[in-house]
């Protein structure tokens, strides 16, 4: 019998789940789990293959396609689960796509006895509730799809992910600094120091991806990796590794380094942490920086361009991401700054 399903859509959130299973004392034959996008999964590691169902968005044409076929046993499987009395906790990581908007949906018209938990998975997590809000367009486009998928939707209010919702249990978080959510339901994932098994060089630096444009446009995104570019010029660092983003391809950055010496480095950063390669960890906007501070506090970690990010985002005045950063240790380094 199934007793807890998961909704989770990035290694983050595959770590805050297998707190929960802890937490909650669950036994892994009782676990559903809905992959919301294509990532290694280490919990998958445990269960058997009827027991995962994968709904990426992050796939091929040709993955669509067949994805298309299989969806209506995906459909009637979720639905299942959800009205099962058997299930006792629902855990997600946010109110907006449309299997979690559902939970929450279905919960409120159906008095179904399932606990809700939201999963910490992103800095979208610490920021205000105006941030990612959707567009009308976009709105629209999930209504139409929910009536064809015959899922119920609407547009959640409050916070996206979730956390403020009535009907939300707990929140799973890897730090209780900054989370925007009611202190009370906030419960803490343990996470051990990291060993070292290869000695990061002090001479190197690892980029790590994140597609920004996905928020605030292609043309901001550009001129942020132009400004990264005359920063990282006046370095000396005697090789670049690249760690791109699991969910989005990148639009500019890599090809604009294509003349420096360059590594791709495409390893999970927390299961990997070992044997991450630089000393120097630089991100635009990324989760992954705090969880590193956390695990590996030898690494010199780094974030460019909050403040342009915040401005973009009309966040000017909120420095919850910035004290979040400050909080462990991590160097906010601005846009037009050349030296640090």
């Amino acid at each position: 019998m199934i007793k807890a399903l998961f909704l989770i859509n990035n290694s983050i959130a595959d770590n805050m789940a297998r707190s929960a299973i802890r937490k909650d004392k669950l036994r892994y034959e009782e676990i559903f789990i809905i992959k919301q996008n294509k990532f290694q999964s280490t919990i998958e590691n445990n269960l058997n293959n009827s027991q995962v169902m994968q709904m990426p968005s992050n796939i091929s044409i040709f993955e669509k396609i067949i994805l298309l076929f299989r969806l209506p046993y995906y459909i009637f499987k979720f639905k299942k689960i959800i009205h099962s009395k058997g299930l006792e906790h629902v855990y997600l990581v946010n109110n907006v796509s449309l299997f979690c908007a559902s939970v929450f949906i279905y919960k409120d018209l159906k008095s179904l006895n399932y606990k809700i938990t939201v999963l910490v998975e992103g800095l979208m997590n610490f920021e205000n509730k105006n941030v990612r809000k959707s567009t009308s367009f976009l709105k629209f486009v999930k209504s139409l799809v929910s009536k064809m998928l015959f899922l119920p939707w609407k547009d959640m209010q409050g916070h996206c992910s979730g956390s403020f919702d009535k009907n939300t249990n707990c929140i799973i978080s890897f730090t209780g600094k900054g989370v925007v959510a009611p202190r009370e339901k906030i419960f803490l994932a343990e996470y051990k120091q990291s060993k070292i098994i290869t000695n990061p060089d002090k001479n190197s630096i690892l980029i790590i991806h994140s597609p920004l444009n996905e928020i605030f446009g292609r043309e901001n995104y550009i001129y942020l990796c132009e400004k990264f570019f005359n920063w990282l010029n006046t370095k000396n660092f005697n090789k670049i590794y690249y760690k791109p983003h699991p969910n989005a391809k990148d639009i500019y950055l890599l090809n604009k380094l294509k003349n420096k010496n360059i590594e791709i480095w495409n390893y999970n950063l927390e299961t990997n942490a070992a044997i991450i390669p630089s000393l120097n960890i630089i991100s635009f906007f990324s989760t992954a920086l705090v969880l590193l501070k956390i695990i590996r506090p030898d690494l010199k970690i780094n974030s460019y361009g909050l403040d342009f990010y915040q401005e973009k985002t009309g966040q000017v005045n909120d420095n919850r991401i910035k004290d979040l950063y400050n909080n462990f240790g991590i160097q906010n380094i601005k846009i037009n700054k050349i030296e640090t």
